[in-house]
């Protein structure tokens, strides 16, 4: 592979030597330094497949046109052969690199194949940062009759409804954002491509299933008392950071460092994290055990005790909120501290066998087993509009009926309270609107059979030509279209 070497050698910044490492691997090493830089891969023709340089991307001022050049020299170098095969497809900015894609046409209706082509990752330097090389088995099959555009409009429009939500414009997600909140509505697709032979589309619905939540009484308890402290609990740090404060709580003494990190869950500590000024509580993460043969506080004693929590730290709970049970409400606890508990046993296991290597046997910990968790979902409210990704978890113990986890997420009344909740565009002006922006165009959709050939099937899907990027919210007072930003891309 000396001679596949020689060919990338001009495309490297320092000059390098390769090591074989395994299944056809080639990992590359800066002659001067010996640090490692990159690997290579080999297909089963012995041609490149996938190449990679370590480290990020370099900044420069190349244009697109001479980044596609390097991705050009790149594909004739080590695949001259091919390049007449594949045409190019689309130009991402990656935020540098630009992911730059060749694929095959198919040639009855022009439209691009997926299962075939370069990718190839240039730094706005002209370094090639990625390469991939794909090519796989595959069928087209085309339709015997076609539904005009039109008919493929109409359906598509026929699932597609609008979610009447206050969401923030954020530039970082809608081209033309303001970095707001607006009472707007969101658009919710349930088919996303419609069969060009006039079958049924898949459709897929996933609308949240919340509860209105009955008025109640703050309960009496303090707020620790509720979220399961009792008077044998020890305080054993307290750290202020930033706007923060958090409690470290535990029925044991410390032993050891304390870790603060509230995403972390550490065996027999239970953390509270509460807003430095206004002292509302803001996070809880608790690892302490529970007898898991025990039984079963069962799903309304834990949906109570979620809302003794809410209501002691918002009395207009039944107002503010409206609460999301999943049909699945246990959470598996070991999922979420999957990492946590692995990473204790690993380090739990060294030290065991540092201490047996000097002649001391025992373990550093009894095994951990994280309790499961009902989960409840609180979707913050106003005049009964959701407001758009503002929701607060609350995890609540299967057997002990504690506050495992706790995330409040809710925005500052002064935040929204100005705006207004009755919107001037109805949903069928919206619908009319959305329409207006749209256009059915052809397009492949693979799927896979049992021996993993790729089938291509013609479908429509919807193109928004008069915007950058899809539409996917309008503004429910003025009827703005709010498109997402897709970046400095082109598609071909």
């Amino acid at each position: 592979m000396e001679s596949l070497l020689h060919l990338l050698q001009p495309f490297l910044s320092v000059e390098v030597y390769q090591t074989y490492a395994d299944y056809e691997v080639y990992e590359l090493f800066d002659k001067k330094t010996n640090e490692q830089m990159g690997m290579y891969t080999l297909n089963e023709q012995g041609e490149l497949a996938n190449f990679s340089l370590d480290g990020e991307a370099v900044t420069g001022n190349l244009s697109k046109q001479e980044l596609v050049s390097v991705a050009d020299l790149f594909i004739e170098t080590f695949h001259p052969d091919k390049k007449q095969e594949y045409e190019l497809s689309a130009i991402i900015d990656l935020d540098n690199p630009y992911m730059i894609s060749y694929e095959k046409r198919e040639d009855k209706y022009g439209l691009f194949l997926h299962s075939e082509g370069f990718t190839v990752s240039v730094s706005t330097n002209g370094r090639v940062q990625q390469f991939f090389y794909e090519k796989e088995d595959y069928q087209i099959i085309y339709p015997d009759r076609m539904i005009p555009e039109e008919k493929a409009l109409e359906t598509y429009m026929e699932h597609l409804n609008f979610e009447l939500i206050i969401t923030k414009f954020d530039q970082e997600v809608f081209k033309n954002g303001d970095n707001k909140l607006h009472l707007s509505y969101s658009v919710n697709e349930h088919a996303f491509d419609i069969p060009a032979d006039g079958r049924e589309p898949a459709v897929l619905k996933e609308e949240i299933d919340w509860k209105p939540i009955s008025p109640q009484d703050a309960p009496n308890d303090n707020l620790y008392k509720l979220i399961g402290l009792t008077a044998e609990h020890k305080q054993l740090e307290v750290f202020v950071e930033g706007n923060k404060r958090i409690e470290i709580w535990s029925l044991r003494e410390a032993n050891g460092p304390v870790n603060s990190d509230m995403d972390e869950i550490d065996p027999h500590i239970t953390k509270l994290c509460f807003g430095q000024k206004s002292g509302h509580l803001l996070q809880v993460t608790s690892g302490e055990q529970a007898d898991q043969n025990g039984n079963e506080i069962g799903i309304e004693a834990a949906k109570q005790k979620a809302l003794e929590v809410m209501f002691k730290l918002f009395p207009d709970t039944d107002e503010r909120f409206r609460l999301e049970v999943l049909e699945d409400y246990v959470e598996d606890a070991e999922d979420e501290a999957f990492f946590e508990e692995e990473k204790f046993e690993e380090i739990s296991n060294s030290l065991v066998e540092g201490l047996e290597e000097i002649g001391v046997e025992g373990s550093i910990e009894d095994d951990i087993e994280f309790e499961d968790n009902y989960t409840f979902y609180f979707h913050l409210m106003f005049n009964g509009v959701r407001v758009d990704d503002c929701v607060s978890i609350i995890g609540i113990g299967k057997h002990s009926g504690k506050v495992n986890h706790f995330q409040l997420n809710v925005l500052e009344e002064a935040d929204y309270q100005q705006l207004t909740s009755m919107p001037v565009i109805s949903q069928e002006e919206a619908k009319r609107i959305y329409k207006d922006l749209l256009k059915m165009e052809l397009l492949f959709v693979r799927e896979y059979d049992e021996t993993y050939k790729a089938l291509y099937t013609l479908s429509y899907g919807p193109s928004f030509p008069k915007t950058i990027g899809h539409v996917r919210a309008l503004d429910a007072i003025t009827g703005k279209a709010m498109y997402v930003d897709v970046g400095d891309a082109t598609f071909y």
